[in-house]
């Protein structure tokens, strides 16, 4: 059945791959055309990466990439470079060095929708992966098999394929490992240190000869399983939860071999898929802590103060604010990653981002390291509407373009009502925004019409 184009699909399909829309971005992109939406997300902007000297540790780390994130006119991109920084997780916690972290951010997002061929082999040179993995100790006199056992257990086939059978043994690790001999970091930078690797013949899930990890590589990601696993796990980012028996990873894992491991042409059709669009895609998902945090900013047509360095102690900072709502960037838990799903708002989650909701909706002083300014979002005629109207505006403000009647009836009721639960009079004075617009952007963050994906 063929996708009707409307503001419905528009408003998912930028929510999905990137950080919402307005309602003029919206109604342009159905102007616009499906085909042609989606294409223009692939034009990827070239802004500078170069690390200001100031970024010292890694909450202003963390604090630059979602300044990146809020400003960028390439959401889908920085949406893909999130993708594979939790598929490639790596923690600055054993790190331990900016420079390498940023370093690795810029190598996922030279090759977020190109060759995973490349991306592989780019990651298996990247000094933070080296030590994150420890192959800096993987030599021919003592191989260490941790890169070469998660490089197929988590970075590309995966440890069974669809039918349930394994995908690798412990002698393919144990051969794999003496390939990647000798991969180390000299000057922040891969080195290949010839005296440490070794040449003798490997066999290597049925294969023989005297391969490195180039070789290792090769294989692997033009392998069946790696062909459907990848789509899938970008599926599962992009659209929905999916299984590696579901049909739809036929038509993908085919794309896949056909283009060369490219990854641009899989997004690109799953973003086009009529399944994309389908009612068990949308708001099936909760938003991830980076892509609730930056959502929002831009949501509130703000601006982040990147480098506020002054209140560390008392979890002022974005960084802080991130990792309570479930995520610190550049140092995920495990070489796991994060869990996703209703995970990010289990147990206290819920809470812990209602409390980070009101953060934003209080970002009044000058040392706050969000700026915004409530009325600017009330639009032309604010005051003209009913509380009802009003609330409707305020939730499509903030990408809640249909929401439920209960919702736009409890937030007319707070919009109306003042503190002791009687009448307030409807006139929309500097007072009333400071204090009853936060409030009800604190009740729109924190309602699960906003976390859903």
């Amino acid at each position: 059945m063929a996708v009707v184009w409307n503001e419905e699909n528009a408003a998912h399909l930028y929510r999905r791959a990137g950080f919402g829309a307005t309602q003029q971005q919206i109604k342009a992109a159905v102007k616009r055309g499906m085909t042609k939406t989606v294409e223009s997300l692939f034009k990827f902007s070239k802004a500078s990466d170069k690390l200001p000297e100031d970024i010292e540790n890694l909450e202003n780390l963390q604090a630059w990439w979602l300044d990146r994130m809020i400003r960028t006119t390439s959401p889908l991109h920085e949406r893909l470079v999130l993708f594979w920084h939790n598929h490639f997780a790596t923690g600055y916690a054993k790190i331990g060095k900016v420079s390498w972290m940023h370093m690795q951010n810029q190598t996922l997002r030279k090759g977020a929708a190109g060759s995973f061929r490349d991306l592989v082999t780019s990651i298996a040179k990247d000094p933070a992966m080296i030590y994150w993995l420890d192959n800096n100790t993987n030599t021919k006199k003592k191989p260490n098999q941790n890169f070469a056992r998660e490089l197929m257990e988590l970075f590309t086939t995966g440890v069974l394929n669809k039918d349930g059978v394994a995908n690798y043994n412990e002698t393919d690790v144990n051969e794999s490992a003496k390939a990647f001999t000798g991969w180390t970091v000299k000057d922040n930078a891969f080195f290949f240190n010839a005296n440490n690797h070794d040449n003798t013949i490997k066999t290597f899930r049925g294969q023989s000869g005297n391969f490195d990890g180039t070789d290792i590589i090769n294989m692997l990601v033009v392998d069946p399983a790696t062909a459907r696993r990848i789509p899938a796990l970008l599926w599962s980012y992009f659209a929905y939860d999916i299984e590696l028996t579901d049909p739809i990873l036929d038509e993908l894992a085919a794309l896949y071999l056909a283009n060369d491991t490219k990854i641009q042409p899989i997004v690109h059709r799953i973003l086009t898929h009529d399944s994309f669009y389908s009612d068990a895609s949308k708001r099936a998902g909760v938003k991830e802590p980076a892509v609730f945090f930056v959502s929002t900013v831009r949501y509130l047509r703000g601006k982040l103060q990147p480098r506020i360095k002054d209140k560390l102690d008392n979890g002022n900072t974005i960084g802080s604010k991130l990792q309570q709502i479930g995520q610190s960037l550049f140092d995920p838990p495990t070489v796991f990653g994060w869990d996703y799903g209703l995970s990010w708002v289990a147990a206290s989650g819920m809470l812990d981002r209602y409390k980070v909701g009101q953060w934003f909706a209080a970002a009044r002083a000058k040392d706050h390291p969000i700026q915004f300014k409530p009325q600017t979002i009330l639009g032309a005629g604010f005051s003209k509407l009913d509380p009802s109207e009003a609330a409707t505006r305020l939730l499509a403000a903030f990408g809640i373009f249909q929401p439920a009647p209960p919702t736009v009836a409890a937030l007319a009721t707070y919009l109306s009502t003042d503190d002791g639960g009687g009448s307030l009079e409807w006139k929309i004075t500097p007072d009333y925004i400071d204090k009853k617009i936060r409030g009800a952007i604190a009740l729109i963050l924190g309602s699960s019409d906003f976390q859903a994906a």
